[in-house]
């Protein structure tokens, strides 16, 4: 899937390993470091001088922007100007990052455009939600000391290297942080390799790591990807409970204890059959559902439709397209219609993952429907409007010059 400029999906994020054997490390839960990609590998798509650009605009929110020593936050009040309105200082940042600390830049997927393209082609491969920081770090330190996350990690390194140290994990599948005494890492260290510039780390939820910086200034980018837990299906299902008179009734307290326990069994007997009638895929299905959409349209500008006009998915969630015979479909929150030519569309679309106006007309003619042109690119329109689609005119001369870029 190719949305604009140079985009990855999970595929070639991996390689040269296949997406199956990535897949299996992941639903394994087993760490893995993914050698022998370019090192110029991950250059377009977040760099350094993209972290610059960020801090001379400040355009992008101050409190996604941190700089951290050993797992402790440096106040800003450190590292910005001594003014009435205080802006982020460069000098004084880079004086800091000189002693071994390192900047952090966090929510990259909603304020950069390709971070944000390689975020929504991730949830359409895990279903999960996924988001995206950056860590710079100029001389030996890092910016946590050995910890474990609460979601899964992908490491893309995007320059110098870091050497990483694994351990093994003193909870499965955690879904909180513990800070407490008792959560001490494990002395053992089960991985420790180095990844260098356009190499992958897979780290699971749960494993204790630290890393060290190796050839400095190292630049890298964590995508973190987290799933919906039997735990979540469990608190959504019971929100319906309090439908039910019998939940809603007071546990008898007086008049004896076989009141209590009759109670009791009433409970337990209806329980046993509404379990029996959930579904975990309803839920998830309801949950996709749900998760709003990346749709870039802007409201109030025409939707212009040539030739080489490219449309991808503005989805976030396959599941919600992935039955097209339903007479209507629920995509963030709002129900859709579908007339034929909307499933025609959606099913091209959701199997190529982008495709220009030229080819997708070649590719609706090649099911057998006659297909009319101008009732294409109002279909196209209408499902743009909607928010099912994404609609770009640019080549990628124009989105080059709007970035500052040359084409060669």
């Amino acid at each position: 899937m190719r949305f604009r400029g140079e985009i990855f999906t999970l595929a070639k994020l991996i390689s040269p390993i296949t997406q199956q054997e990535f897949f299996d490390c992941y639903n394994e839960q087993l760490p893995i470091f993914i050698h022998g990609g370019t090192a110029s590998r991950f250059a377009s798509l977040f760099s350094a001088s993209d972290v610059v650009d960020i801090i001379q605009k400040q355009t992008f929110p101050s409190s996604r922007i941190r700089i951290t020593r050993s797992g402790r936050d440096i106040p800003p009040m450190f590292y910005s100007t001594r003014q009435a309105s205080p802006r982020m200082d460069l000098s004084r940042i880079r004086g800091i990052l000189n002693k071994g600390a390192s900047l952090v830049v966090c929510g990259l997927e909603e304020t950069h455009r390709s971070i944000g393209d390689l975020a929504q082609a991730l949830e359409l491969e895990f279903s999960s939600n996924v988001w995206a920081n950056a860590y710079l770090t100029t001389k030996q330190g890092g910016a946590f000391n050995v910890h474990y996350d609460n979601h899964d990690v992908i490491v893309l390194q995007i320059s110098g290297s870091k050497r990483w140290h694994l351990f093994g994990r003193t909870e499965e599948y955690p879904v909180h942080i513990c800070d407490s005494a008792r959560d001490i890492a494990p002395k053992a260290e089960e991985k420790i390799d180095t990844l260098c510039a356009g190499e992958v780390l897979f780290v699971p939820r749960g494993v204790w790591h630290r890393a060290e910086v190796v050839d400095s200034p190292s630049f890298h980018i964590t995508i973190g990807i987290k799933g919906d837990t039997g735990a979540e299906f469990v608190r959504s299902a019971a929100k319906d409970i309090t439908r039910q008179a019998l939940f809603r009734k007071y546990l008898p307290r007086v008049g004896g204890e076989h009141l209590l326990l009759e109670h009791e069994k009433k409970l337990k007997d209806f329980l046993h059959d509404w379990v029996e009638e959930l579904s975990v895929k309803s839920f998830l299905d309801d949950r996709d559902a749900d998760r709003p959409t990346r749709s870039e349209i802007v409201p109030w500008d025409s939707i212009l439709i040539d030739s080489e006009t490219k449309i991808w998915l503005a989805l976030r969630r396959r599941s919600p397209v992935s039955d097209l015979d339903k007479a209507e479909i629920r995509v963030g929150g709002k129900s859709h219609k579908l007339r034929p030519m909307d499933r025609l569309i959606l099913q091209v679309v959701g199997e190529r993952g982008i495709v220009r106006f030229n080819e997708l007309i070649i590719c609706a003619r090649a099911t057998g429907e006659i297909i009319d042109e101008i009732e294409l690119a109002t279909t196209l329109t209408d499902l743009a409007e909607n928010g099912l689609l994404n609609i770009s005119t640019e080549t990628e001369a124009s989105e080059s010059q709007r970035e500052g870029r040359t084409i060669d």
